[in-house]
């Protein structure tokens, strides 16, 4: 009798070596998603910014993570959203002049760069629909040709 209940304390002892394993696993796994998660936002805050001509993109970056604190739950919409904030409020980290239109002895050089709206608009698009086809035509008009 003294020979079952040891086999039958050592089960239990496995069982519960097991399930402290299987916690410590889960508790990993966690911090794990979440870390993932958190580097998708990042990733995502930073293609956004990079899309829009950010100048400094550091700065950028820790404006539309300030302003997701304040907004809460982030996903793709809540980034966007955050960003183009960030943009109407901090015009100086994307490219300077946007939206005046120069003049000057370097006004021709200066109004073909305003000709990035339109990529802008390609960007945007790319960046919403993550569609094949708008990432291509967005390069495209990035690249000139």
């Amino acid at each position: 009798m003294t020979k079952e209940v040891g086999v039958e304390s050592d089960v239990i002892e496995e069982r519960a070596v097991e399930q402290v394993e299987a916690s410590s696993l889960a508790a990993q796994l966690a911090k794990t998603q979440g870390e993932l998660a958190r580097a998708k936002t990042a990733r995502e805050i930073d293609v956004a910014l990079l899309l829009l001509g950010v100048t400094d993109l550091e700065a950028g970056h820790a404006q539309v993570e300030k302003q997701l604190e304040k907004a809460g739950p982030n996903d793709a919409r809540a980034v966007r959203k955050a960003v183009e904030e960030v943009r109407k409020r901090k015009t100086n980290l994307f490219g300077g002049n946007a939206g005046t239109v120069p003049t000057g002895a370097t006004s021709a050089a200066k109004r073909r760069d305003l000709g990035i709206s339109e990529a802008d608009k390609a960007a945007q698009r790319a960046l919403s629909t993550g569609d094949r086809k708008s990432v291509l035509e967005y390069l495209r008009l990035k690249r000139g040709t």
